[in-house]
Parts: structure tokens; sequence; C-alpha cells
């Protein structure tokens, strides 16, 4: 959580039966421990106190996503669910041809829903790779392996796109993607 409306949303969302507004919120801070301040001030001191939630809070940002929205996000036995042309499967990744630039796609997206999307690139020497959520704006070009997230709103399309240049020599080992809630 980044800031202090989204501590009330995500605490909202797990006490739906408390009810609104910053009261609720309120009495909560202070059958935590934390009282005295003000709300913003009780929220910073909450999210310092060791970087763990307290009370009934959840210790893990996962209830702030979605469940996994993608078939086969990690290529275990093949390609099946993607479109992918110049694309081979290859021991558990997606491998990409050299000479092309045709993307690695699946469809499923909602236009106007913003996206949590993580994916890993291996084996890279040369190139880049670039991911999208619909034909809207583009990730970050990554020219590195590593694991990359990107947080993207789908725009004009419902597909998600990975997009190399036509010498990206690389892997993706995974791919998932999460509606942010």
């Amino acid at each position: 959580m980044s800031n202090i409306n989204d501590n009330k949303k995500l605490w909202h969302r797990l006490n739906p039966a408390v009810g609104g507004g910053s009261t609720a919120w309120r009495k909560y801070l202070d059958s935590s421990g934390f009282s005295g301040g003000s709300v913003v001030e009780d929220t910073k001191a909450m999210l310092l106190d060791g970087g763990h939630w307290v009370g009934n809070m959840q210790e893990s940002l996962d209830n702030y996503y979605s469940p996994e929205l993608l078939s086969n996000g990690g290529f275990t036995t093949d390609l099946s669910g993607w479109v992918s042309t110049n694309w081979t499967w290859s021991f558990g990744a997606a491998l990409h041809t050299e000479g092309f630039t045709t993307p690695l796609t699946q469809g499923g997206l909602t236009i106007g829903k913003v996206y949590k999307i993580v994916y890993e690139v291996t084996g890279r020497t040369a190139g880049s790779i670039t991911v999208k959520a619909g034909s809207g704006s583009a990730g970050t070009a990554n020219v590195t392996d590593g694991v990359f997230t990107e947080v993207l709103t789908a725009t004009g399309s419902t597909l998600l796109l990975l997009t190399p240049t036509s010498d990206f020599d690389g892997a993706i080992n995974y791919v998932t993607v999460k509606e942010t809630i």
C-alpha cells in the first residue's frame, strides 16, 4: 500500500460490516494501539511498525489484486493459451525466434481496467522486450534478464502483448497478470 487511502480501502474491504469513513478507521487505529495523533500520522505509524500490518489486516497484498487471469502463464508443458507465432516452447519457457517482432499474446483483459503484470526474462544477450495491456501505452523496454513489474491500463484491445525487438534472443519464463481492485 502506498498511501493512507489504499490502507483504508483494504481495511474496509476486509471489514465490510464496520462501515466506512474516517470514524471507523480512527476506531480501528485506536483499538490497535495507535492513538493520540491524526488518522494520517497513526496510519504512517502503523505502516512503520516493523513493516507489518496490525490487528486483522493482511500481511500480504495479494488480497488487493484479483486471482491470476492468465492461462498457462508458467508455460508448464507448452504454449497453449497463447498466440505464439515465432515463439517456441523450451523447457518451461517461451523462447523468441530472432528476426521477428511478432508479440506473444493472450486475450482476457478488460478495457479500462488496471493490471499488475509481472514477467521474467532469461537468456537475453541482445534486444529488448516490452509489455502492453491492449493497444495503449506500453511498459518499459527491458534490455536485461530479470523479473519486471508493470502496472498498465488496458486500452483499445483486450490483449496482453509481450513484444520483442527483432534481435531479442531471450525467453520468457513466466507471466502473471492480476487486476488491481
